[in-house]
């Protein structure tokens, strides 16, 4: 069983697994997560981000750093990783295109306290990467029109099929033969329960519906309106944004009234205090 604990503001604070291992949030000035660790431990995920709230950066337990840059639109454009950039080119908000390319990245971090840090910005509203596609890396991406249910991969090792369940999650993919190379089942939370497959478990990044897994950071990018990262294991934002109001499929924690990660809502009615109520919601 997972258990969820929360502070005064209404926060998540604290969640331990069905293994005994507990990971603690902290938080900056702004509601948003500037580091998590594990059982009290050394073992932190330090996030920081641009003056316009969205992630820049994550310094992960081993020292490396991945830095993120957007377009004018809140979509991301690059990644930068272990002296390589991934880039990103998009149709409304499907990701197009993406490769891989030699890191030429030269903005510096610095910290400005209190949790908050910011990032040289004098790329972060680039229009497009300044990498040219690299044909060997460059990876096609089809979608249902109007949807965020991939249907096809196109690289320039073969083509692949992928196979949707009914809410728009990949389940399945095969190649140009008809064989099977890539298996992925989750839990309720975005979780992955199970991989079957022949390669990269990353060889298909999307989760549900909208969400683009990143390995570097073990974050979800939901790329729905605005670009924003999540934690599968709790399902709740790193941070926090306009579309702080919204639901997603009824499993988004919402401060503002009251909501927890699971959609129940706190009444606050005195005659019916500390009751919980179930309230469907359609996102």
């Amino acid at each position: 069983m997972v258990q969820y604990r929360y502070n005064e503001a209404g926060d998540l604070s604290a969640v331990t697994d069905a293994l005994g291992q507990t990971t603690f949030f902290h938080y900056d000035k702004h509601l948003m997560v500037k580091m998590t660790d594990r059982n009290g431990y050394s073992f932190h995920w330090r996030y920081a981000y641009y003056g316009n709230g969205m992630m820049s950066k994550v310094v992960r337990p081993d020292g490396k750093e991945v830095i993120f840059t957007y377009d004018s639109l809140g979509r991301r454009i690059e990644k930068h990783f272990d002296g390589i950039v991934h880039c990103y080119v998009w149709d409304g908000n499907t990701i197009l295109h993406e490769w891989e390319a030699e890191s030429g990245f030269a903005g510096e971090s610095k910290d400005l306290g209190d949790g908050d840090s910011e990032i040289g910005q004098s790329r972060v509203n680039s229009e497009k990467s300044g990498q040219e596609p690299d044909p060997s890396s460059l990876i096609t991406w089809v979608f249902e029109d109007g949807t965020f249910h991939p249907a096809a991969k196109i690289t320039s090792e073969g083509h692949y099929s992928i196979v949707t369940d009914h809410l728009g999650t990949p389940v399945k993919m095969y190649d140009e033969h008809g064989e099977q190379v890539w298996s992925c089942e989750l839990d309720i939370y975005g979780n992955v329960r199970r991989f079957i497959l022949k390669g990269d478990h990353n060889a298909c990044p999307f989760r549900y519906p909208g969400q683009y897994e990143d390995v570097e950071t073990g974050l979800y990018t939901t790329v729905s309106a605005i670009t924003r990262h999540m934690k599968a294991c709790t399902h709740s934002r790193i941070r926090l944004d306009w579309l702080e109001a919204s639901v997603c499929m009824g499993m988004w924690m919402i401060r503002l009234f009251g909501w927890t990660c699971l959609g129940l809502r706190r009444i606050n009615d005195r005659r019916k205090r500390n009751k919980l109520v179930v309230v469907m919601v359609a996102g």
